[in-house]
């Protein structure tokens, strides 16, 4: 991704559900510049996030995964920010 005022992230999986909150981290550092704006549910196999990307944000490697209310996760995703 490159860093623009807002990427759109697709995630897909099974059994996804309404609850799951996007959760991001950064593999090196402190994670700044990068916030989930919003998320839609689509359906079990779809979850929308809308990313806003400071300029400011760190190119990098990020990923993103989903937390229910018990704070179990599901895998992470990894997507790579650059200048």
């Amino acid at each position: 991704m490159r860093r623009t005022a807002n990427a759109l992230l697709d995630i897909r999986g099974s059994g996804l559900r309404p609850e799951h909150k996007a959760r991001l981290s950064r593999a090196k550092g402190p994670l700044e510049g990068l916030t989930v704006v919003r998320q839609r549910y689509v359906d079990s196999t779809l979850v929308k996030v809308l990313l806003n990307l400071e300029p400011t944000a760190p190119p990098g490697v990020y990923t993103v995964s989903l937390v229910d209310e018990a704070g179990v996760s599901t895998n992470a995703l990894t997507f790579t920010v650059s200048k």
